[in-house]
């Protein structure tokens, strides 16, 4: 999913000349041995994101693909002289790691993944906690900072008109991350992935008063207070509350998502949340969800099922639209004259369903879609299509 998102979304901000930037705020060492496999959805979340901003570049200048996988491969250090500056590149990657001995793998790993690609790169320790690595290829625009730090003790970067950011925020078990430093990766020019572990918040719920006051960023009285009107589950309940504090923290509108993540046995994990300010980032993150897999051997999306609202997601680009139709007939049955941009909105908002529109064919087939008329009470050519140049207006019917 990580890498489906950032794919869609190097390639929409590098092709309108804005700058990339990619902020992991925990990142681990990038790869859990010592085989560096050609599939990308293997590697942990740092390395994808150097790969994908890279394989861009491959791409986008037609450049040869020198990739070449080693089962084991050591890189000498590569100090450069030169005053190398993150903002002098277009995709700038942050990763912060708190754990030292992952921070100095992750450091060795990220050279690695040049040098796999045959890359020159220049490597310029800032401190003894902040390593940069910069490509020294004209053609392959990327900087790369490494900090060991705490994640809670690192600010983003500034964010210029010209810039966009994407930050993963995905924290191994509880951690108290304070709201008033997680609200600085949402708002205008940015989107933010954050796993919120449900079920270690649920259980520290009346342990950790303190913790869980900083998680909401507010007092524990005001959190009951405003856990009230939520459905009466309660781990729900608590990322439904984070979900709406987060969005508030954005200063201007907000669309938001979240799943549920269950393993195997149906036991609920953790719920994903993801934040963007434009309606376009909520699509692109669905589909990437969407184009996941669920083989155990990848980091990709290895859980179990991933759900909202009852309803599952079939992952692979596995959807299928006798799953959709009867979600969105029970929303729409006996309305009049709903505008497909209605019921389109439905599904990305309020479904786990990517839209697409041969859902509304299927509805068609099997009457429950009654009559389609455009604005001038047209009728399409021909059943069961829709073309976009048209503002088309649907009849469902009672049952």
């Amino acid at each position: 999913m990580w890498m489906r998102h950032l794919q869609a979304f190097v390639g929409k901000t590098q092709s309108c000349q804005l700058n990339t930037i990619i902020y992991d705020g925990f990142a681990g060492a990038g790869v859990y041995s010592n085989a560096w496999d050609e599939d990308i959805a293997k590697y942990g979340s740092p390395l994808i994101a150097i790969r994908v901003s890279i394989e861009h570049f491959i791409t986008k200048g037609k450049l040869i693909n020198r990739f070449n996988a080693r089962a084991s491969i050591e890189v000498g250090p590569n100090d450069g002289v030169a005053d190398y500056r993150m903002t002098n590149y277009s995709i700038r990657v942050y990763l912060v790691e708190g754990n030292i001995s992952n921070f100095n793998k992750l450091v060795k790993n990220v050279g690695i993944i040049f040098d796999l690609y045959a890359i020159k790169f220049i490597r310029k320790k800032r401190s003894t906690d902040c390593v940069e690595i910069f490509s020294a290829d004209d053609s392959i625009s990327i900087s790369c900072r490494v900090s060991h730090e705490k994640f809670e003790n690192v600010d983003p970067p500034h964010i210029f008109s010209s810039d966009r950011l994407v930050a993963f925020i995905d924290p191994f078990g509880y951690k108290h991350i304070p709201m008033s430093h997680v609200s600085k990766f949402v708002g205008l020019r940015k989107e933010i992935y954050i796993n919120y572990m449900s079920q270690f918040v649920n259980r520290f719920f009346n342990v950790d008063e303190e913790g869980v006051q900083k998680l909401f960023g507010m007092a524990k009285a005001d959190i009951e207070s405003r856990l009230l009107p939520y459905t009466s589950d309660r781990l729900d309940n608590g990322m439904a509350l984070y979900k709406d504090i987060l969005k508030e923290h954005c200063g201007t509108e907000a669309f938001a998502l979240s799943f549920e993540m269950r393993n195997i046995y149906n036991t609920r994990l953790y719920h994903m949340i993801f934040i963007s300010c434009h309606e376009k980032g909520l699509e692109v993150m669905k589909e990437a969800m969407n184009a996941g897999t669920q083989n155990p051997t990848c980091f990709a999306l290895s859980d179990f099922l991933i759900s909202k609202k009852g309803q599952k997601m079939n992952l692979r680009n596995g959807q299928k639209d006798e799953d959709v139709a009867p979600v969105i007939f029970e929303r729409f049955k006996s309305n009049q004259s709903v505008s497909i941009k209605t019921v389109r909105n439905f599904v990305i908002h309020d479904t786990i369903f990517v839209w697409r529109k041969g859902t509304l064919k299927n509805l068609c087939v099997n009457n429950k879609i009654t009559n389609v008329l455009s604005a001038a009470g047209q009728h399409p050519q021909r059943r069961g299509t829709f073309p976009d140049h048209t503002e088309w207006f649907l009849t469902f019917a009672a049952s």
